[in-house]
């Protein structure tokens, strides 16, 4: 108070752009016993330093003293893996707002992947039936499938700490439908390029999206699992997956009557099939009691030999460019180019514009094909 608003506030920037990282230090520390509605300023500007030690200090500072003034600076360091955990543990202290914050980042969608994919696990330290509800909810909008995998680990952890936790049983049931239809349109489109492989020369990168649509198609299973492990944490669901995939007939048997306490049909008919072990194509044929996928009808037309094959395979290739995955968006725009599918080219240059870094870089790569065959 010796010092006017102005005057003290010229010194503390001198002191924050022309001392060292000991002074900062310094100034991190006492940050905690200065008013928070003048000087938070000095703690959003601290917070910016490339020194770990000193941002780690504002982090404890804000702790002791929390201000939703830090939340627009304090998220950003939830990119740094040195910073997220002191991030993390403001982000607590500061509570509601916080949380509010947190939530209209994760709904919005528009931080870039590096921070987004941090949300679920922040927002479900928090805890309580709030954290529950945000991250729930996002399941039906998010459309990266590694965030979803990330809020589902969330969630699975808040209800295995607590299960009287209050959870929307039939909203997490929607998303279990919407997940194993994706497993099945997955397999649907694995059929196919498998099938139109069989009249072309298969190439590096058919080989790669075969193997990534198989990858896809267990992933999206796997999800329908944590999902009802979500809604019924007692029901044993993981022991339920491994029993539906055994050679056990028994075992399997057990695993089909427990589904049928928890899971509506056609839902629970869907898993069975789709955790079967019999052909790819039986599966397929089964699981569509939940949902037929338009592969099913360019399947049909592959096996028959109606009209030509590369048709069928470029329409096809349409349908999985306008697909929400970055990775296999790029792959099927590589395969294409291999292949020569002119058809394919404008497709491939708007899918380009929404990749980044790595998947930009295969897209450009498919592009230069084109170029380099026509």
């Amino acid at each position: 108070g010796q010092l006017d608003e102005e005057e003290a506030n010229a010194k503390v920037r001198r002191l924050i752009a022309e001392e060292g990282d000991q002074t900062r230090l310094a100034l991190a520390r006492v940050l905690r016993h200065l008013p928070v509605d003048r000087f938070s300023w000095v703690g959003v500007l601290l917070l910016t330093s490339n020194s770990v030690t000193v941002v780690q200090e504002v982090g404890r500072s804000i702790e002791a003293k929390p201000s939703p003034a830090y939340l627009p600076s304090l998220v950003p360091l939830l990119g740094n893996r040195d910073l997220r955990h002191a991030a993390r543990r403001a982000l607590f202290a500061i509570g509601e707002p916080a949380l509010d914050h947190l939530a209209n980042a994760l709904a919005e969608g528009a931080l870039p992947n590096k921070l987004h994919k941090h949300l679920p696990r922040t927002i479900s330290g928090f805890g309580g039936e709030r954290s529950a509800q945000i991250l729930a909810a996002a399941l039906s909008t998010e459309r990266d499938e590694a965030v979803v995998f990330k809020i589902l680990r969330g969630l699975g952890r808040m209800r295995e700490d607590d299960d009287a936790l209050f959870i929307d049983r039939d909203l997490l049931l929607g998303v279990a439908r919407q997940t194993a239809t994706r497993s099945i349109t997955v397999l649907s489109w694995r059929l196919c390029v498998e099938e139109a492989a069989r009249d072309s020369e298969v190439s590096p990168a058919t080989d790669l999206l075969i193997a990534y649509l198989r990858e896809k198609e267990t992933a999206a299973l796997d999800r329908v699992f944590r999902l009802l492990h979500i809604v019924e944490p007692s029901s044993g669901f993981r022991m339920i997956s491994a029993a539906l995939r055994s050679e056990d007939n028994s075992r399997r048997a057990n695993s089909r009557e427990l589904l049928s306490l928890v899971v509506p049909q056609p839902l629970r008919d869907a898993i069975v099939a789709l955790a079967d072990d019999v052909s790819d194509g039986e599966r397929l044929k089964k699981a569509s009691v939940l949902f037929e996928p338009p592969g099913v009808g360019t399947l049909a037309r592959l096996q028959r030999g109606d009209g030509p094959v590369n048709a069928a395979y470029v329409a096809l290739m349409r349908e999985m460019l306008a697909d929400s995955s970055p990775a296999l968006r790029s792959i099927v725009s590589y395969c294409a180019a291999e292949l020569g599918f002119a058809d394919l080219r404008s497709e491939i240059e708007g899918a380009a514009l929404l990749e980044d870094d790595a998947m930009a870089d295969v897209q450009r790569q498919a592009l230069a094909l084109f170029a380099e065959v026509g």
